[in-house]
């Protein structure tokens, strides 16, 4: 009973909750997402066209692409690149915690249901916090063949064909 006549019955206990109140962003009208610098450069370089990206993000957070353009440094011009998902991977964080099999699982099923023939997959050099996804994708991606590796900076890009 103390405790709560000393919460409420502070004077500025009013102030702090019309600042607490008002400071915050709960229809998240400011937030920005800003892409890995070399987003734009492996992009640049690979010119994926309308083949489907599975991107992860060089951090801990596993985030996948928010947007589904990339600025060409030659011309200087908005790309789009294809939106179509080519595994279920979006963002790595949601599978990241299953078991493998059932991940495997999850994978194939989502493939039958949304067939690629070719796809580009841009992952982190650093492999510490992709690790349990890329072991189930070398697992699966035994299905596919690859056709051509670009690394840039921080990043690697590979292009799959399936077999």
């Amino acid at each position: 009973m103390i405790i709560i006549a000393l919460s409420y019955g502070n004077p500025k206990f009013l102030p702090y909750t019309y600042d607490l109140v008002k400071n915050q962003d709960y229809l998240l009208k400011n937030v920005k997402h800003n892409e890995h610098k070399d987003w734009n450069l492996i992009l640049t370089k690979i010119k994926p066209g309308n083949v489907p990206i599975l991107y992860i993000e060089p951090t801990k957070y596993l985030n996948s692409q928010s947007i589904n353009v990339y600025k060409d440094l030659g011309s200087k011009k908005n790309i789009s690149i294809s939106n179509k998902i080519w595994l279920p991977i979006y963002p790595a964080s949601n599978i990241i915690g299953l078991p493998k099999a059932s991940k495997i699982k999850y994978i194939e099923r989502w493939e039958l249901r949304n067939p690629v023939k070719k796809a580009w997959y841009i992952s982190p050099t650093n492999k510490t916090f992709i690790k349990p996804i890329e072991d189930v994708l070398k697992d699966y991606l035994t299905k596919y063949s690859l056709i051509k590796e670009v690394k840039v900076g921080k990043l690697i890009a590979k292009l799959y064909e399936k077999k």
